[in-house]
């Protein structure tokens, strides 16, 4: 892993010190790997921004892009960041491919409301059985007439009954997930 680090640009120290930090969150060096560079699964380091036409907006990069762009900084803040998070607050984070200050505004950091999310992680893997699938159900679009995806009712506090209706089958999972209509922007 360091030895990646190094080829992407970063500096020894910085390196060594991502490397520590994504230990210290408990990740084994193959899910620190992912968590750097894997094709689906790279964590999104917040950096610099990204405009597209009158709309600025913050720029998201896999770690090593970031690196590769001059943004090792952000790099090493964000693994920091991410082994700071309790262990639930990681599972969302990597499930739903989110920052850490993502995990925590859509949380808020309460205990509760980490594992109540944590449980809707669960309802849906049931459902869609892959990683990739529960990430597109909690972004996705419900319908033409709504723009309110599961990820903003969970940020709105909704999560409780979010899970209750998951569980009595309320929310067409699987419509969710043929519909195809995945916003992944920020909430």
């Amino acid at each position: 892993m360091i030895e990646r680090l190094l080829e992407s640009g970063a500096g020894e120290h910085d390196a060594a010190s991502i490397s520590a930090a994504l230990m210290r969150a408990g990740l084994s060096g193959a899910a620190a790997r992912r968590w750097l560079c894997g094709a689906v699964s790279a964590h999104p380091i917040p950096w610099g921004t990204v405009r597209a036409g009158d709309v600025t907006i913050e720029g998201r990069w896999g770690a090593i892009g970031a690196i590769e762009q001059g943004g090792t900084d952000a790099v090493l803040w964000e693994a920091n960041a991410f082994a700071d998070l309790s262990a639930g607050e990681r599972r969302i984070s990597r499930a739903l491919l989110l920052p850490a200050g993502d995990v925590r505004r859509m949380t808020g950091g309460i205990p509760a409301r980490v594992e109540t999310t944590g449980q809707i992680l669960d309802e849906l893997k049931k459902r869609v059985r892959k990683d990739v699938h529960v990430h597109d159900v909690v972004f996705a679009l419900p319908g033409v007439s709504s723009t309110e995806r599961m990820v903003d009712r969970i940020a709105a506090g909704d999560e409780d009954r979010v899970l209750e209706e998951l569980r009595r089958g309320a929310i067409d999972v699987g419509g969710l997930l043929d519909a195809g209509i995945v916003a992944t922007y920020g909430f």
